[in-house]
């Protein structure tokens, strides 16, 4: 009779059950059984005979006799370099000057840039002033080592051709032509070989410095032109 008539809220109640027995059955489930581990360290492997723990290491079975270092590597930071690279590059082309000539260099290069800064007050190429005159500079330093070269070799050679002046000053000047010719006839046949010697070896000498000094003026160094110009 109780059932006739409550049979619907005890058929709910009596899935609502179901549900949570199903619930947790499949939570149960679900979770996973804890396991603890015991993990033992492991056991350093001993090293080969003959060596020891501060002589090396193994990397799986290989022995290795260098010990491992295990120290970062430090690395040193960039330095700067502060030089100027093309201010060294031009002290460096100019480091054959004596310095004497590095004088005579640096006057003609600040007489040239005074002298073009006078005339162009409103110039706006530094650089190319700068260049300009260096080319100068370095033009007149060559050439005064030129002449200064070049008066020591036309010396040579007058030296050299002037050596018979006396000589011929006194055969051709104080003597007339009767005379000249009485004074070559009168000398012995060695005297003459002698002179004939003489005078072949001079003029042999002299034309030699005179070629010298023509090949060197082949070499004069030619003045530059302005690259800059207003």
């Amino acid at each position: 009779m109780f059932l006739r008539k409550n049979w619907r809220p005890v058929s709910v109640f009596i899935v609502a059950i179901a549900m949570v027995c199903v619930y947790l059955l499949q939570t149960d489930t679900l979770k996973s059984p804890i396991q603890i581990c015991n993990i033992a360290e492991a056991t350093p492997k001993p090293p080969p005979q003959g060596e020891t723990a501060e002589s090396g290491h193994w990397h799986g079975d290989a022995w290795h006799a260098e010990p491992h270092d295990t120290a970062l590597e430090v690395v040193a930071a960039p330095v700067e370099d502060y030089r100027d690279v093309e201010l060294e590059a031009y002290e460096a082309s100019l480091s054959h000057f004596t310095a004497e000539e590095r004088t005579q260099y640096d006057n003609v290069l600040r007489g040239e840039i005074t002298r073009h800064r006078e005339k162009y007050p409103d110039c706006q190429d530094p650089d190319a002033v700068f260049e300009d005159a260096d080319r100068v500079a370095r033009w007149y330093v060559k050439d005064k080592a030129y002449r200064k070269k070049r008066s020591a070799l036309s010396e040579e050679w007058q030296k050299i051709s002037t050596e018979n002046d006396e000589f011929f000053d006194n055969l051709y000047l104080n003597m007339s032509e009767a005379e000249r010719m009485a004074f070559i006839r009168n000398m012995s046949d060695a005297e003459r070989d002698s002179m004939t010697a003489k005078m072949k070896d001079w003029r042999k000498r002299s034309d030699a410095a005179f070629k010298k000094l023509q090949r060197f003026d082949e070499e004069q160094p030619i003045e530059p032109k302005p690259r800059h110009t207003h």
